[in-house]
């Protein structure tokens, strides 16, 4: 089944009009060259180098862009290399002189050009290489899709094993991954996804604990040292539990570092400090310790006037973004629209506004989590029981 969509879907790619991009640096080769690409491809000819990268970080993203070049002040091959940092998944092709075979071999090795061609290559040979990377294109393209919905659906896996097995702590991700959005959006950091990956994952660990520890840790009972220790290297137990699906490296940084004074003390114990410490780490610290005092019931703003007396454990950058989300701009949970529901009725997707007991009081589910369709189906199991506590509240 999945060769099948793949098929399809290169099929589609090949079959979409190209964008091609020649960049001109020898005064007027690629013209003609132009004219002999059909009227299925849209050609775009620039002969100023910052125009055209102007161009790729601006417009939708071309297939393919072509650079001749053979001009000491007007470099192609660095040309293609900043094309690179602006639009990745397009294919880079060099149009340059035979003479210059050593350095464009050396350039194709090191900055992943995918092809060359001499400048007196004939009409055919330049549109088959043409063609070549058009089909590249397709395959990236694929290939990126493929990764995208492997690494949703790993993560979809991961957070409904999380509810499933430490539905207390999955309930405390999703807290974490709202502060996140509206802090990150606060602090305008760019990496949203990493952010909000990294505060659904961040208790991951806890699935690997003994259940007669986690239900101590729960009740907030005395814990012996060495169950102390177990605790305290979980960032550490779910950064290796992650660090492996693929675009999660930088995610599973920042949870290893979430724990991690800003001063340096703290797991992991390494010598990392200060902006050393991944940002990601830096704001799921302040975040966590957040929430550990709302638990204890202080109120945000008391909680973050605690935090900032002890301002040596946190990036002060941080922590006045988190009092101007918090505080000044009190970016708080809409409670407007909240049902009350059986289990008949709920849907995928819908907010958990309480608990969702069993009716000896086991927790099926958490507050503040949403109905996927494996938490939707035990609902319904355990309704079909006679065993489960209803109405729901949700929105």
């Amino acid at each position: 089944m999945v060769l099948k969509i793949q098929l399809f879907c290169y099929h589609c790619f090949l079959h979409m009009n190209s964008r091609i991009l020649l960049v001109d640096l020898q005064s007027g080769s690629l013209a003609a060259r132009a004219t002999g690409l059909g009227t299925d491809r849209e050609v775009v000819i620039f002969t100023n180098p910052d125009e055209a990268i102007a161009l790729l970080r601006q417009s939708p993203p071309f297939t393919v862009v072509l650079c001749a070049s053979h001009a000491p002040d007007n470099d192609g091959i660095a040309f293609l290399a900043a094309a690179f940092e602006h639009a990745p998944k397009t294919v880079r092709i060099l149009l340059a002189s035979r003479e210059d075979t050593d350095l464009v071999f050396e350039a194709i090795n090191r900055d992943h050009i995918f092809a060359f061609l001499a400048n007196d290559c004939s009409a055919e040979s330049f549109l088959n290489i043409l063609e070549s990377a058009e089909k590249q294109y397709a395959t990236n393209m694929i290939e990126a899709e493929l990764l995208e919905k492997t690494l949703s659906g790993s993560l979809q896996l991961l957070t409904e094993v999380l509810a499933m097995a430490a539905p207390k702590q999955f309930s405390r991700s999703q807290q974490l991954r709202e502060y996140m959005q509206h802090l990150a959006a606060e602090m305008k950091v760019a990496s949203m996804w990493e952010l909000e990956t990294a505060a659904m994952l961040a208790p991951l660990g806890y699935v690997t604990l003994p259940p007669a520890l986690l239900k101590k840790l729960n009740a907030a009972e005395d814990l012996t040292s060495d169950e102390q220790q177990i605790v305290v290297r979980l960032p550490g137990t779910t950064s290796k539990l992650i660090s492996h699906l693929p675009r999660l490296e930088g995610v599973a940084e920042m949870i290893r570092y979430q724990n991690k004074d800003y001063n340096g003390k703290g797991f992991p114990n390494d010598g990392v400090l200060g902006d050393k410490i991944p940002l990601g780490g830096r704001i799921l610290k302040v975040l966590n310790d957040l929430l550990d005092l709302e638990a204890k019931k202080k109120f945000k703003p008391t909680a973050l006037a605690m935090m900032r007396e002890n301002f040596s454990a946190y990036d002060l950058t941080v922590l006045d973004a988190a009092h101007v989300c918090f505080v000044t701009r009190a970016h708080t949970p809409d409670m407007d629209g909240i049902k009350e529901l059986s289990a008949a009725d709920i849907k995928v997707g819908q907010l958990l506004m309480d608990n969702v007991n069993s009716k000896d009081g086991l927790v099926l589910l958490p507050a503040a989590s949403r109905i996927s369709k494996l938490g939707l189906e035990r609902l319904r199991n355990f309704a079909e029981l006679g065993v489960l506590k209803e109405p729901l509240y949700v929105k």
